[in-house]
């Protein structure tokens, strides 16, 4: 479930609380209104940075973060006199340490002439106009949510000046208000190291700077479950439970052994992030047990189907809407007969909105998922930001590497007009194929 806000015109409410969003200003005082839900301090931040979300995010976690460009497109071909206004489509990420903190999608339109021959002509980059210009846009909050199963939130605003307008819809994942998010060294003193009779625990932490402590890899049977074995004692999860795979499904001893291989193939010092599949099947024991929680996470994903960008089909380049035609069209074929659902396609991803009876019938696919298969689910829907693309991995309906280059469209289609950013766009792909080749193999063993 999401808790929605949305700006209104009115100056009071009741009991004190703001019944309006944006700034309240006098020649002595300056008021930024927001409902008391938002009570976390350096959320209300976030939510009402005036063009500096950047500089504010790099402050709060004390690292550099870097404007990732998805796509930057005008909306039609420009002719060599374009008409006013001029719109333009735009997809970004802020990105810290590799991390995405913030995702936004937005449309930018360019009113006046002197605007236009800055970004056709002149070279300015979408994101810098307002600074090139030296013009502070006025600005305003239009709508904010706030989930309330998770700390996930976003904000839709605008940003205006004579010159320019733009509209934007930002999305904040859900931990990114800690300020060791960004930091994958982080990790608890002693974590990893093994105690007497007590099996060997993951940390709670990242496993990068964890030593290695074993010898012999193997796979044992307990209970009914396939468990793997470092020096014969049992790894165990966060949480301190055996890390388990039920025994008796199809693919169940082959995902045990894959898991012993990621064991097996440390070196000296475990890698980070380099033990994707026992972290997943870790999260399915510890997280996805109760009932509750995976409703929680199942409501959680279905956010992502409301904006899919499996539904979202350009008009243009050439070359973007063909990948698009090629990568997204079996999917959703494969969906709508599937699940006898219709599914809604758009250009505009502020029109873009699904039918509640399409909406009902994934969620309760995704409901009677097991643990194990929903941890999957979630991994991919959150790695490829498609609910679509991640459930026709997880229902091996594609490939792993089809699910990669579904997710990665846009970035593809950049990549091919510009070409590579090395140490960039080919370790993101790499990041990528690994946590979804992890849920494919999931998938096989729930």
């Amino acid at each position: 479930m999401v808790v929605q806000y949305t700006a209104r015109r009115a100056q009071a409410g009741r009991n004190g609380e703001p019944d309006h969003f944006g700034d309240v200003m006098s020649q002595r005082e300056t008021s930024c209104m927001l409902p008391a839900v938002f009570r976390n301090p350096v959320q209300r931040i976030m939510l009402m940075a005036n063009g500096n979300l950047q500089r504010v995010l790099s402050a709060y976690y004390n690292l550099p973060v870097s404007v990732e460009v998805v796509y930057n497109e005008p909306e039609a071909p420009l002719p060599k006199a374009p008409q006013l206004p001029v719109r333009y489509r735009r997809s970004i990420n802020l990105v810290c340490n590799r991390t995405i903190v913030c995702s936004a999608q937005s449309t930018v339109d360019l009113l006046t002439q002197k605007a236009a021959d800055l970004v056709v002509s002149g070279g300015v980059g979408i994101g810098q106009l307002f600074r090139y210009m030296n013009v502070l846009p006025t600005f305003t909050l239009l709508e904010a949510q706030l989930s309330d199963t998770d700390g996930s939130f976003s904000r839709l605003y605008e940003l205006r000046s004579q010159d320019v307008a733009c509209v934007i819809l930002e999305e904040f994942p859900d931990g990114m208000l800690d300020p060791d998010y960004c930091n994958h060294r982080t990790r608890q003193p002693g974590a990893g190291q093994a105690q007497p009779g007590a099996g060997n625990a993951l940390p709670k932490a990242a496993a990068g700077g964890i030593r290695r402590f074993w010898k012999d890899v193997s796979v044992g049977e307990r209970d009914g479950h396939y468990v793997v074995l470092l020096d014969k004692r049992p790894v165990k999860t966060p949480d301190g439970q055996l890390l388990r795979v039920a025994a008796g499904r199809g693919g169940a001893l082959a995902l045990a052994w894959l898991v012993a291989g990621e064991w097996e193939a440390q070196r000296e010092v475990v890698g980070a992030h380099s033990l994707p599949l026992t972290s997943l099947v870790a999260r399915s024991i510890d997280g996805l047990a109760d009932a509750a929680a995976r409703r929680d996470v199942v409501d959680r994903l279905l956010k992502y189907f409301q904006t899919d960008s499996a539904c979202l089909h350009d008009e243009y380049p050439r070359a973007l809407v063909e990948l698009q035609r090629r990568h997204y069209a079996p999917i959703l074929d494969w969906a709508r007969a599937t699940y006898g659902i219709e599914l809604r396609t758009t250009a505009d991803l502020f029109a873009l909105r699904q039918a509640p009876e399409a909406a009902a019938r994934l969620r309760d696919a995704a409901a009677a998922f097991s643990p194990l298969k929903l941890a999957a689910l979630e991994r991919a829907v959150m790695a490829a930001k498609s609910f679509l693309i991640g459930l026709a991995l997880v229902e091996q309906r594609i490939t792993a590497e089809e699910a990669a280059q579904a997710s990665q469209v846009e970035a593809n289609a950049q990549t091919k007009l510009w070409g590579e950013l090395e140490n960039a766009h080919d370790l993101d792909n790499a990041a990528i194929r690994q946590i979804l080749g992890a849920a494919a193999c999931a998938a096989l063993g729930a």
